[in-house]
């Protein structure tokens, strides 16, 4: 499923938490509430008896979901906020009681160290899940804390709190969605970003308020404390924050800058090798730190070396948090053809393979006319000629007078041959 953690997790669940899902334990009676997405989807939430470890908590509220639809839920990676009290994570399961269809679900838990625990989930079909995850999103926090979307949207410019308050994502911008040029891959961008390149699956795109994206950015890495040349040295083992910040303190090393200052917000390991960080980035270039989304892959271990994918998106904070929805699509909408892919890095060997082949070629024939034209000069010396006979063919080398004089007397059967006639392996 495109709409995973990866890149979104910081933005939507920061801004779902912040606006008071803590407050569900005083917004709801004792039991879940069900609220119908309009879109499709359903969204319930409510609190748990009790102050609870988060194990607990999810457990009593994945119960729920078990009762609604007759099937036990299938659980990914848990991701746990900053501050300790929150924990999110998708879950798949067959929805049994309603023609066993497959859906798709993301659950969110407040367990607090002290205080009441609570739980929400939003489920929907899998094949719908990424279109109406972002309005259930918006219909809890509405929900929740009691507030239409649009006073949501104000309460972030304006008020005695307004300073401190996060900026509420605006729906979803429409995108337009662009393959590259080469066919390896498509993105879908909002109006008024521009793309820099897009080849071999790799994209660079600035947008109007300060964006900047870079998706399938691929980096050759060693699994060592030393690298070697044009390789990142990053233990293989590393979890996602540290990768990240040896990733960009080389990169501007290798560039002879000053590394930024990171500063990690979140991070998780998304399971199979695959990760998500949010960070502050300091790049001391005298203007204000940006925020940064990145998601990153490492490819299995071979011969202490491996290569890392990133995809990641910076900007100003109140402008990332603003167009959440908008980042989140825009990461769903990236889409790598893995045949194109596949067609250009074989094209790229084949070409690769036949410029050695040539190369090589050249060189032993530049070998072969030196060794040609030592042989020649050495019979020369020696007052010796190369000289074929027709009805054998064989090759004999012999005293210039002997030569002479066997193409003399029988032209047509014995030729004496120039230098530029030697045939390597034969007469040289």
């Amino acid at each position: 499923m495109n709409l995973t953690l990866k890149g979104i997790f910081k933005l939507t669940f920061i801004a779902l938490l912040a606006t008071g899902l803590q407050t569900l334990t005083a917004c709801a009676s004792d039991s879940f509430k069900t609220i119908q997405n309009p879109g499709g989807g359903t969204v319930v939430y409510g609190p748990l008896s009790g102050q609870l470890a988060y194990q607990v908590a999810l457990g009593e509220t994945l119960k729920n979901v078990e009762a609604n639809y007759g099937d036990k839920p299938q659980m990914g990676d848990l991701l746990q906020s900053k501050n300790g009290s929150f924990w999110e994570g998708f879950f798949t399961i067959t929805d049994k009681k309603h023609g066993s269809k497959a859906m798709t679900g993301l659950v969110i838990i407040y367990a607090p160290t002290s205080g009441t625990a609570g739980g929400a989930t939003m489920i929907d079909t899998t094949e719908h899940f990424a279109q109406s995850l972002k309005p259930m999103f918006q219909l809890l926090i509405e929900d929740v804390t009691n507030r239409p979307k649009a006073a949501t949207t104000s309460a972030s410019s304006g008020g005695t709190s307004g300073a401190s308050a996060p900026a509420s994502s605006a729906p979803a911008a429409p995108l337009n969605v662009q393959a590259f040029p080469d066919g390896s891959a498509k993105i879908g961008l909002p109006q008024g970003w521009k793309v820099a390149h897009a080849q071999q699956g790799d994209v660079a795109a600035t947008g109007p308020n300060g964006e900047n994206l870079r998706f399938g950015l691929r980096i050759p890495a060693v699994n060592a404390s030393a690298g070697r040349g044009g390789m990142m040295h990053i233990p293989y083992t590393a979890d996602a924050g540290t990768t990240y910040t040896a990733l960009m303190t080389q990169a501007a090393q290798s560039q002879k800058q000053q590394p930024a200052t990171i500063n990690i917000l979140q991070s998780q390991d998304n399971g199979q090798n695959s990760f998500t960080v949010y960070a502050s980035v300091d790049k001391h270039d005298g203007q204000a730190p940006q925020v940064m989304i990145a998601h990153f892959s490492k490819s299995p271990l071979m011969m202490n070396e491996f290569q890392i994918t990133i995809d990641d998106v910076a900007g100003p904070q109140k402008t990332l948090e603003g167009e959440s929805s908008t980042i989140a699509a825009i990461f769903s909408s990236y889409t790598l053809n893995n045949q194109r892919m596949m067609a250009i890095t074989n094209a790229q060997i084949q070409e690769g393979l036949a410029i050695e082949k040539a190369s090589i070629s050249a060189a032993q024939q530049s070998i072969a006319d030196s060794d040609r034209t030592t042989q020649g000069m050495s019979d020369y010396l020696r007052g010796e000629s190369v000289f074929v006979d027709s009805d054998t063919g064989q090759h004999y080398r012999g005293p210039d007078d002997l030569a002479s004089a066997l193409s003399n007397a029988n032209p047509n059967r014995f030729t004496t041959l120039s230098t530029g006639q030697y045939i390597q392996g034969v007469d040289f």
